[in-house]
Parts: C-alpha cells; structure tokens; sequence
C-alpha cells in the first residue's frame, strides 16, 4: 500500500499541472459598445397674444404678439356712438405640440361709479359705493367677436374693390361669428364669465388645433349706440380676456 501512495500523489500532481495548463490558454469572443452623450431636452409650449385696435376709425395701438400683453382695451371718455374694434393676435411658440387654445371673458365689474344729475334725471339710482354691479354700462355696449380667419397668403377683393385679408380688422360676412349681442348678455350671470374652445379651422365640423409658429386672429368689436342717452354716464365695465393653450 506504501508503493501505491507516492503513484497516486505524482498522478494528481500530473493532472493538476494539465488542468492548470488547459485553463491557462482558455479563450472567447468579446464585442463592447458604447452609447454616449445621451440627452433630452423638454419642447416648450408658449402662448403670445398681440393685436391691432382702432377706436373710431383710428389706429390706435399695435403690440406684437408677447407674453406680457396687458389690457387690449383701455379707454377713460368713450360718449354715445363711440366704437371701436381691436383684432387680437395669438401665436404659439413650440417646436412640435398642437395646442388646444381656448379664450375666457370674464366681467370683473359693471358700477354705477358716480350718479350724475343727468343719470337721476333718467330714473338711474345713486350709486352703492358696496356694489361693483349697478352699474348698466355692460347692457349698452354691443360686442362682436369673431374669427378673422387664419390662410396664409389668402386675401378677398369685396364689392367695394376693398382688398381684405386674415387679421385686417374687417368682419367679412363670411368669417364665422363667436358672439354679437351686449357684454352683459355674453357672460353668464351667475359666474360673470364666458368661455370657449377656439377653433383653428372654424369652417370643418370639429375643433381644430393650432399649429405652432403660425399666426390666428380673433377679431372683437364694441360699439357704445348713439341713443343710449345719460343712464350710462360716469359708469364703468372692467373685464379680463384670458387665453390659454393646452397640450392634449
């Protein structure tokens, strides 16, 4: 049994040394691959409003689409018979979104201010200094809003040889209409705001959205009539125009 102890050593020792050097010259196929500078970026989506107003057949005002536009309409004297019309410009800032914009009026206030002699005198009643709506301003201004329609590069000569074109200031008989009636008729009585989807394309039977980096225009148009008399002096009509545009 002692003769057979050393031949079993040196037969491991032989077989280590043969697996040693088998693993040693091991070898496979190897492929790597980076992907590198990864990056991501979020679109915007910017709403800019603008317009273009005249007051009694002037040009008053104009203002690029921007996102700080302040009041569109802001007038301190207007008299029986005054009108006025400002087509307002809306513009959305995005690389690849389609937005749903939509425009919220919202009446803030319809005050009587200051009851002259002339206003008593046309059964008017003192003003409440504590009451924002006794006024009946809002009841005689006549509004009109409605889509001066967005084509590029369209215009329309009318019967009276008057080139008109998308964002002229113009309410062509054709340009579907938002709203023609008093601003206190427009917005609901209980919330004092009026609200709607604007439609991209107002002549096809769904709401359309807006393209981005492409000009639309409302036009709004507000007429004090000549025969409203003395009820309306003084009075004042504060209110907000709101547009807002979302990604669906």
């Amino acid at each position: 049994m002692e003769s057979i102890k050393p031949l079993l050593m040196s037969l491991l020792t032989i077989g280590a040394v043969t697996i040693a050097g088998w693993t040693g010259t091991l070898a496979s196929f190897s492929d790597t691959e980076i992907s590198s500078g990864n990056y991501l970026e979020a679109d915007r989506l910017d709403l800019k409003v603008g317009w273009d107003e005249y007051y009694n057949g002037n040009h008053i005002e104009h203002k690029d689409p921007t996102d700080d536009p302040g009041p569109i309409f802001y007038l301190d004297d207007i008299v029986p018979g005054d009108y006025g019309e400002a087509t307002i410009i809306l513009y959305v800032d995005s690389q690849t979104i389609n937005p749903l914009v939509s425009m919220i009026i919202e009446v803030k206030s319809n005050d009587e201010n200051v009851a002259t002699d002339a206003e008593k005198d046309a059964n008017d009643n003192d003003d409440n200094p504590e009451d924002q709506w006794d006024g009946e301003l809002a009841q005689n201004i006549n509004v009109v809003i409605w889509y001066d329609i967005y084509d590029e590069g369209d215009s329309d000569t009318d019967q009276d040889g008057i080139t008109e074109y998308p964002g002229d200031n113009i309410q062509d008989p054709t340009e579907p209409v938002i709203y023609d009636g008093s601003l206190y008729n427009l917005v609901d009585p209980t919330t004092h705001t009026f609200s709607i989807d604007l439609d991209a394309d107002p002549y096809t039977q769904v709401v359309d959205l807006f393209e981005p980096g492409k000009y639309y225009y409302i036009g709004f148009s507000w007429k004090l009539p000549s025969n409203v008399g003395d009820i309306v002096q003084t009075d004042t009509c504060t209110f907000d125009i709101t547009f807002t545009a979302t990604q669906t």
